[in-house]
């Protein structure tokens, strides 16, 4: 039993160390900057063209502030958030890429 509550304490202080050691270090890194996007907007729809989402079967009309408009990152056509909620790595000519950046998708 005592080389049990030995072994347990043990490990304990290691993990204690470790955690003591990542928390310090943590201090001392640079807080990234977001970056600006990569993905190319060239093929996006213009926001004055559109007045509705796009996604077929939905029809919401866009307006200030309750149905806002959302880009997909893909295609470039314009969506309410709910057709617009999923995520994909896209490479700077907006097709899939397993390195591009995670953009917002139709």
């Amino acid at each position: 039993m005592y080389d049990y509550l030995s072994s347990a304490a043990s490990r304990a202080s290691t993990a204690a160390s470790s955690l003591s050691s990542t928390i310090s270090t943590a201090g001392s890194v640079a807080p990234q900057s977001a970056a600006p996007s990569t993905v190319t907007r060239a093929h996006w729809i213009s926001d004055a063209k559109t007045t509705h989402c796009a996604q077929p079967d939905c029809g919401r009309q866009f307006d200030s502030w309750r149905v806002r408009r959302h880009h997909c990152r893909r295609c470039g056509l314009v969506f309410c958030a709910e057709h617009s909620a999923f995520r994909m790595r896209l490479g700077p000519d907006a097709q899939p890429s397993d390195g591009g950046e995670l953009c917002r998708v139709c």
